[in-house]
């Protein structure tokens, strides 16, 4: 990384990690075919096509979509108010442009 984050003092810190809020799942498709043509590099050639990594990462897209804020915001209840999560308040969110640069911290 080319920066260094300061972490406050936080007892048991919770660490998000995300992309920027602009195009947040094509950075995704773009790292994991990194990932993974770099392994294949190293490896001989195995591993999944581009299409395969396509597929792969399409199963786990719900999830960002529909539990994502589960993670800052607490669980939506059955009357549509959010439960705040234990971790509120100890937890910090580092924001990563497209190239993995930090471009923002803060905390929830």
């Amino acid at each position: 990384m080319k920066y260094l984050v300061r972490l406050p003092n936080l007892k048991n810190p919770r660490l998000q990690i995300k992309p920027d809020e602009d195009h947040p799942y094509v950075h995704i498709y773009k790292w994991r075919l990194q990932q993974e043509h770099n392994m294949k590099a190293k490896n001989g050639g195995r591993g999944m096509t581009d299409e395969q990594v396509e597929a792969f990462i399409d199963r786990y897209i719900p999830g960002y979509v529909f539990f994502g804020d589960g993670v800052t915001q607490g669980e939506l209840g059955e009357d549509g108010s959010r439960r705040p999560p234990p971790w509120i308040g100890k937890g910090l969110c580092i924001q990563i442009d497209e190239n993995r640069d930090v471009v923002d911290v803060s905390k929830f």
